[in-house]
């Protein structure tokens, strides 16, 4: 559980870090896709 929520915690902080540096529409849409991504690896890695 604490790592998943670590993994969940650098997700969000690189996320964070995408939106300052990437402007368009297109990049953040990329940016919440591969964050989706990271929550379901870190789910599945719960189970």
């Amino acid at each position: 559980m604490a790592n998943a929520l670590t993994l969940l915690n650098h997700a969000k902080v690189a996320l964070m870090r995408r939106l300052v540096f990437y402007k368009s529409r297109l990049a953040r849409l990329l940016a919440l896709l591969s964050l989706q991504l990271e929550i379901c690896t870190a789910a599945s890695l719960q189970f």
